[in-house]
This record gives C-alpha cells, structure tokens and sequence, in this order.
C-alpha cells in the first residue's frame, strides 16, 4: 500500500522540526556539534528526509536566516536610496552594517560567522556582488566616480575591502575572545572613517 502524500502542513511541520533541530545544535554546540546525522538524530528523522527538504547542509543552515536576511537586505536598499551623497551613503551602508551585526549577534553569528565543515564542499556559489551590501556599495562608488568625488579605484575590489574589513573588524573580537583587540566601537569608528576618508579625491 503506497505511502499516503503528506499535506502542505505536514511538509511544514517537518521542515520546523528540522530547522528547530539545526538551531538547537548549532546554539549549544556550534558548528562542530552540526552535520546531517546529529541534526536528523535530534530531529527524529531519516538522513534522506532533510536531503529531501533542503538538498544539503548548507541549504539547511541558510534556511535558518534567510528570512531575517531578506528583511535587512532591504533596509539596507532603503538607506541607499534616501542618501544622493555618494560618500555618505557608504558611510551610512557601513553604518548599518554594523548597527545588524550589534543588534541581531545570533543571526549575525549564524550568517557570516558560520564555519563550514570543510568537506562540505560547495561548486555553485554564488557572485559577492548578489548579497545587497556589497552591490549597493559597488553602486555608490561608481556614483562617485562618475560625479568626480571618488577615486578611479576598481568599485568591486574596493567592496570586496570594504566588507572584508568590516567582518574583521567584528568577527576578530568574537571569534579570539581570549585576545584584546581594543573597544570594538573605536575601532570601527576609526575603520569607517579611514575608509570614506581614502575614497575621496
């Protein structure tokens, strides 16, 4: 007798189980306590149920953010859009940059400070310039080359900088927390400035 057809709840339910399983996980052991076989363990499910649900790791974990990810993404289009300037809109995206990192550290933590095992191997990633802060600040620069107030600097390696350095600035002090690196706020005041400073002709 044919297994009978989950409804859409059913599907949904199952998908919760499993997010609510990774997270768990993820939350109380960090990423070395995550892989398929421990969250299909603590989720009460077969290893083949959440390839079925989220075709890979990587694809579950996202799943955990995406939503939250979305919404800050559009923020971040909305602070674009309010500011011509093209030197303060970046001052500003930076701004806000950090402003998601300090208020939101759990989903920050899961997004970009999330470790992937290294024999998750990953063959379909996707162009920097897709995530909203880095095409919104490759945006502004070439606005401010084109209205002559930033340098002729190569808009995607400067993004690429830019967010690099900001990530540094923040993940350095959460992932060393055993090594001072001075009060993170000056640190990422005098980054910020140095930045916006450098870009200007």
């Amino acid at each position: 007798m044919p297994r009978p057809v989950a409804t859409p709840e059913q599907r949904e339910a199952v998908r919760h189980m499993i997010r609510q399983a990774a997270a768990d996980l993820y939350n109380n052991e960090g990423p070395a306590g995550v892989s398929i076989r421990s969250i299909a363990k603590e989720a009460g499910v077969s290893v083949g149920t959440i390839y079925t649900y989220f075709g890979s790791l990587q694809g579950l974990m996202e799943s955990l953010w995406s939503g939250s990810v979305q919404r800050y993404s559009e923020e971040l289009k909305r602070v674009a859009q309010s500011i011509e300037d093209p030197l303060q809109r970046i001052r500003k995206l930076m701004y806000s940059y950090i402003d998601f990192a300090s208020s939101n550290p759990e989903i920050y933590r899961g997004v970009f400070l999330y470790v992937r095992p290294l024999k998750d191997v990953v063959s379909d990633k996707s162009p920097a310039e897709s995530a909203a802060f880095a095409s919104l600040v490759i945006e502004a620069i070439k606005d401010g080359q084109a209205s002559n107030v930033i340098k002729e600097l190569d808009p995607h390696n400067t993004a690429m900088m830019i967010w690099g350095g900001l990530h540094g600035c923040i993940a350095l002090p959460n992932n060393f927390s055993r090594m001072q690196f001075g009060d993170t706020k000056e640190v990422l005041d005098l980054f910020v400035d140095e930045i916006v400073s450098n870009l200007e002709v």
